[in-house]
């Protein structure tokens, strides 16, 4: 990533299909390392299967995908 203090981003929001999806679709493009936190998203099924071609999508373009409890408390910085 260009000029940047991070190279990862993980990702958990309201809204997997949409907010989240481009955000983490950004981030790859853009060089960083993406991961979605799957239990800290929900989706809208305005068609049946969105969340499912959403987390796809995410997927096959280099997004990872991990599970809050997966995430070890020494992974963020204390402040």
């Amino acid at each position: 990533p260009k000029n940047t203090p991070f190279s990862t981003l993980s990702h958990a929001d309201g809204n997997c299909c949409y907010c989240v999806r481009f955000t983490a679709l950004d981030a790859i493009r853009e060089g960083f390392r993406a991961t979605l936190i799957s239990d800290g998203c929900r989706g809208i099924n305005l068609q049946s299967g969105d969340i499912d071609r959403a987390i796809d999508e995410m997927k096959q373009a280099g997004v990872e995908t991990t599970f809050a409890a997966q995430i070890p408390d020494d992974n963020y910085e204390q402040q």
